[in-house]
């Protein structure tokens, strides 16, 4: 799904597509869709994800300095 985001072409580029369409473009490609899939599952308070946040916190740091960084090229 997020490769092929990054593959849309429009003409009409709104906010939301020139915001949304490269940021999930890059997460792909920059390795960053599976700290980033248990980064938004946080809330769920479930015991496989808050343990794989748990083990991961250098991923989830990583992806946190990676997405700041995205977002303030912006």
């Amino acid at each position: 799904f997020f490769k092929l985001i990054g593959e849309y072409k429009t003409s009409n580029l709104d906010f939301w597509q020139n915001l949304y369409i490269p940021f999930f473009n890059n997460l792909f490609y920059a390795n960053q869709v599976e700290p980033f899939c248990y980064y938004i599952s946080t809330t769920n308070d479930n015991f496989v994800n808050n343990n794989w946040l748990e083990i991961n916190r250098d991923k989830i740091e990583s992806f946190s300095n990676w997405a700041n960084n995205q977002l303030k090229q912006k």
